[in-house]
């Protein structure tokens, strides 16, 4: 029968073996540390947080339209592929589903100025 010390040294020795092992692949303890600090830091939170202050943004200028003081933020252009008003939408017919396709993108200034906020607010995470 083993004695305890031997399962001990048995384990450290397994242990040393994968760390070696680790390092010859290129790994290092470093490198994981560094990632884990920049985990938050993505395209896809920025990606969120502009289309967040674009929103944010576009729903204040809808608010303020009536303040004459503050209507100019409401001042934009509409972007769109097709128009529900006139029945100009592309579709996609198939007999027995009908696909229509369209987007709109109205761009205020408060939206703008909502994104630019939302870039700063990103950088200074």
């Amino acid at each position: 029968m083993l004695n305890r010390n031997s399962h001990i040294q048995n384990i450290v020795h397994v242990i040393k073996y994968y760390k070696n092992l680790h390092k010859k692949a290129g790994y290092s303890e470093r490198r994981h540390s560094n990632m884990a600090r920049t985990y938050g830091k993505n395209n896809w939170a920025l990606f969120l947080l502009i289309l967040s202050g674009l929103v944010v943004g576009s729903f204040v200028g809808h608010l303020v339209k009536e303040n004459s003081f503050l209507s100019w933020l409401n001042y934009g252009i509409n972007f769109a592929i097709g128009d529900t008003n006139t029945g100009d939408i592309v579709s996609l017919d198939l007999g027995v589903l009908v696909i229509q396709f369209g987007i709109r993108l109205k761009i205020t200034i408060a939206s703008v100025i909502g994104a630019v906020a939302s870039i700063i607010i990103y950088k200074k995470i």
